[in-house]
């Protein structure tokens, strides 16, 4: 076999450094007792599928954790300690499903509810 020079400079063997998408994660337990746990690469597929779990008959405890929020935080107004302090009741009802806890929790983390703006 006969080797040619690397004519193009083409850097060969070396690995470009991966990033890692982020990952939303659904977990649920089947009436069994044996874990379930689905993982995403987008929002909306993950909270279809953590509904289609919640109305299954067969699967309870679905939960559905997302990447830390990283969007601008604002200073909760007293309206949105009102608002807030009712959803908390709704984030403890098993009634109440995964997505609509995750968007709960994701307006929650939106505001700086002990802080100032700036942590």
């Amino acid at each position: 076999m006969k080797r040619q020079r690397n004519i193009d400079k083409v850097v060969r063997g070396r690995r470009k450094p991966r990033v890692e998408p982020p990952m939303w994660v659904v977990t649920a337990k089947e009436v069994n007792s044996t874990a379930l746990r689905a993982e995403f690469y987008d929002e909306q597929g993950a909270l279809k599928h953590a509904d289609w779990w919640h109305t299954h008959p067969g699967i309870v405890d679905v939960a559905v954790e997302g990447p830390k929020y990283s969007g601008p935080i604002a200073e909760p107004t007293e309206h949105d300690r009102t608002v807030g302090d009712s959803m908390v009741d709704l984030l403890e009802c098993a009634r109440v499903g995964p997505v609509q806890k995750y968007l709960l929790g994701r307006w929650l983390d939106s505001k700086a509810w002990g802080g100032t703006v700036d942590a």
